[in-house]
């Protein structure tokens, strides 16, 4: 009787490992005032980041994928979407902010490893 419990319990720990989409986050942040940056050996999952901006606002974005799938969005507090992108390759762009607010970075990895980077570049002449 205990054996056929010990074999149950290991048939269910591992149906449970292969089966169950666990997040998963190895990796480091660091936000400052003029950056928002995320290196991960592994993303599984999501992770996101509330930031400042003012209208008119530059924010250059580097995305840098070796592996999995990773999934940017930008999106106001408000629920005004400025970016959602499927970020396939390895690439970068410039998003200007169009309304003063605070912002969710969200960025979503599916057995993902990379870094995105986004330096921030006050408005000039607004």
């Amino acid at each position: 009787m205990k054996k056929a419990t010990v074999i149950l319990s290991i048939l269910l720990l591992a149906l449970c490992l292969g089966g169950c989409d666990e997040e998963i986050f190895s990796g480091s942040r660091k936000v400052d005032d003029s950056s928002y940056q995320i290196d991960f050996e592994m993303l599984n999952g999501e992770r996101t980041q509330v930031l400042s901006f003012q209208e008119g606002d530059e924010l250059k974005v580097d995305i840098t994928r070796i592996k999995g799938s990773i999934k940017l969005s930008l999106t106001s507090t408000a629920g005004q979407e400025i970016y959602s992108g499927d970020c396939s390759i390895t690439t970068n762009f410039t998003i200007r902010v169009p309304k003063t607010g605070e912002y969710v970075v969200s960025i979503v990895g599916e057995k993902a490893q990379g870094s995105v980077r986004i330096e921030f570049k006050p408005a000039t002449g607004i």
